[in-house]
């Protein structure tokens, strides 16, 4: 029997701090999934740091917490002994080969950072047997998970269990993960549990074809994979762009030329490239003006300091976070926005694709995927990684010809509408979640 609408289960996410790009991601695809009538679960596992985030979204949320954890797990235990015996020895063993073979507790996770054996079990019977309930109780179709990190191995066990196929989202977890600047690469410490996620998976999608390059080294066989951009919310941006430096007068820049920074200060997105290039700006354009926007994630202290030794302190503001509604505010008044992110973590860039639908033009270095979601030369620059030079002379190039400059912005919003919007990419995904369902269906 044909199903018009189908209900669906986010896991294996834990939300980043507002405007982050997975959160925008999720929330964008599951916005356009219910205007069509599905229903969208969500499993939170950081609830006090993401009510900001999930407010007012018609999503229906779960969390559950690890209070009396010893209680929980020897329930969780004897309910999933009850479900399946076989099934519940087989997984104890499969947690603890992890385990032992380090690609448990080591993806910066919660709360499987640095468990022992005992503690990872504990967890993982516990989310088991939760997500197994919700997945009755609600009666979801499909499961779709982000990362295949331990949450997304855990909703693998849940779908084999209930029967219920899954997707999984990889992002660039297969290429490179660290945790901190001087860390190590812990990706290859993963590549068991990399393997058993991916080739058990109904279909693999990931969003831009850099963090879709580590899966065929982990598959056995062919699998279905796609590519579905992390889309932008288009309700939030003008059908047209009024003039900019008006509403750079609005917010008080008036007379300023704007170089955005927008993203989580910390040593992966290379916010202090943007201040080493602001001495040499300032000689050529002494109006000029550094925004970041963004949460602290361990590096405005060091930002700050940077600012104050180049003697350009006073061009330099540090917004912190905003509302949507503001962000976008920025995003139209700047005249460039500056991605210099520095890992091939980076998949594409939320902010990239926000900005030139805002019609401002950007620069990128050539990380991750960042590089495909701007046109070189047309929507703006794709930098080599590191190259301060480089990064300095498209700044200018653009800052100094405003008629060039107005220029890529037609050209960068033309393309982001066409190539980004959560419409389109949300369409596309639940095409392939209700194909995967009815193959399911017919098994």
């Amino acid at each position: 029997m044909f199903q018009k609408h189908i209900n669906i289960l986010i896991t294996g996410i834990m939300l980043p701090p507002p405007y982050g790009g997975l959160a925008k991601r999720t929330l964008n695809l599951a916005n356009v999934w219910i205007s069509k009538g599905n229903q969208v679960h969500l499993i939170d596992i950081n609830p006090s740091r993401n009510d900001f985030i999930l407010s007012g979204v018609n999503i229906k949320v779960h969390t559950f917490d690890y209070k009396n954890k010893y209680f929980k797990m020897i329930f969780a235990l004897l309910f999933l002994i009850v479900k399946n015996p076989v099934f519940t020895v087989k997984f104890i063993i499969e947690v603890l080969e992890y385990h032992l073979k380090k690609s448990f507790g080591m993806s910066g996770w919660q709360p499987f950072i640095n468990c022992s054996f005992r503690g990872s079990l504990f967890y993982s019977l516990i989310w088991v047997k939760e997500i197994y309930q919700i997945v009755k109780k609600y009666k979801i179709n499909i499961i779709t998970s982000n990362y295949a990190f331990e949450y997304s191995m855990l909703s693998l066990k849940v779908s084999q269990l209930a029967k219920t196929p899954i997707i999984i989202t990889t992002y660039s977890e297969g290429l490179f993960w660290k945790l901190n600047k001087d860390g190590k690469n812990i990706s290859p410490y993963y590549s068991p549990l990399f393997k058993k996620v991916f080739n058990k998976a109904d279909w693999i999608i990931a969003p831009s074809k850099h963090c879709m390059k580590a899966v065929n080294r982990f598959l056995k066989e062919k699998k279905p994979t796609s590519v579905i951009y992390s889309p932008i919310d288009l309700t939030h941006i003008p059908e047209t762009i009024s003039n900019k430096n008006q509403l750079r007068n609005n917010i008080g820049f008036s007379n300023k030329k704007i170089v955005l920074f927008v993203g989580q200060l910390n040593w992966r997105k290379g916010p202090d490239y943007v201040i080493k290039i602001a001495p040499l700006i300032i000689e050529k354009i002494p109006n000029v003006l550094f925004v970041f926007i963004g949460p602290d994630t361990g590096m405005l202290k060091k930002l700050k300091g940077l600012a104050i030794s180049l003697d350009v302190i006073k061009y330099v503001k540090f917004i912190g976070t905003v509302s949507e509604e503001v962000l976008q505010d920025y995003m139209r008044v700047a005249n460039v926005l500056v991605f210099p992110s520095l890992t091939d973590r980076e998949c594409m860039g939320m902010s990239l694709k926000e900005a030139q639908a805002n019609g401002t033009p950007v620069i990128t270095f050539d990380s991750g995927g960042a590089a495909e979601a701007v046109l070189d030369r047309e929507s703006g620059f794709i930098v080599p990684r590191r190259d301060l030079n480089k990064l300095y002379e498209s700044v200018i190039y653009i800052l100094t010809d405003e008629v060039r400059a107005n220029k890529m912005g037609r050209k960068a919003r033309e393309w982001a509408f066409n190539q980004f919007s959560a419409e389109k990419e949300a369409v596309k995904m639940l095409n392939i979640l209700k194909k995967v369902f009815l193959s399911n269906l017919n098994r």
